[in-house]
């Protein structure tokens, strides 16, 4: 759990992966997987 000190906006919270997986029509997993891409 250490590594993430700042939490900062960086993260997605449930609720952005909620709202990211019904408007993009895919599972969560692949919202968490489509994040890590753009960071």
């Amino acid at each position: 759990m250490g590594s993430s000190a700042s939490q900062t906006s960086a993260e997605l919270s449930e609720d952005d992966i909620e709202f990211i997986s019904s408007k993009a029509k895919i599972d969560h997993e692949s919202v968490r997987v489509w994040y890590e891409k753009l960071k």
